[in-house]
């Protein structure tokens, strides 16, 4: 890169303006940052062992007008592996959203939830995803499984064992 005066960059054997090189690079800067932050909707299914059996099922409900979720949840084992999976999960979007299974899947907060177990941030807002559920874990102890907002105390969504 050569700068010939304040008006012209020459590149190799390229010459264009700073303000012309200034706006190459922003939008080269924001194309590959919206190509990084983009959250895939495409989860993997790594329960597809027929092995797995479905110990208990749910179906999610909408907390709310403004906080929703849809779908199916299934609880499977296999072997002494317990994992939670979402099927045509969709919900509403917000910051810091985690899977928690819950002792009271009812409750409208944190001090209303009872016990709860975090199974780790929430994937994606939509699609089939699954969340392992920690060994020692006693599932006879909770009624549900909640996209929870932890940053706000906030239920986005709740799934009532049957």
């Amino acid at each position: 890169m050569k700068i010939i005066d304040m008006n012209t960059v020459t590149i190799n054997t390229v010459t264009i303006s700073p303000k012309s090189l200034i706006y190459s690079l922003l939008l080269i800067s924001v194309f590959f940052l919206s190509a990084c932050s983009t959250t895939s909707t495409m989860m993997v299914d790594d329960m597809a062992d027929t092995e797995a059996m479905v110990i208990r099922e749910a179906q999610f409900e909408d907390a709310d007008a403004s906080h929703q979720g849809s779908g199916d949840l299934k609880i499977l084992q296999n072997g002494t592996e317990r994992t939670v999976r979402f099927e045509n999960f969709q919900g509403t979007p917000g910051p810091g959203l985690v899977v928690l299974l819950v002792e009271n899947v009812a409750g409208k907060n944190k001090s209303e939830i009872g016990a709860s177990v975090e199974l780790g941030d929430l994937k994606s807002t939509n699609g089939n995803q699954n969340y392992t559920i920690p060994e020692g874990v006693d599932l006879s102890k909770y009624d549900g499984v909640m996209v929870y907002c932890k940053p706000f105390s906030v239920v986005f969504s709740r799934a009532a064992f049957k």
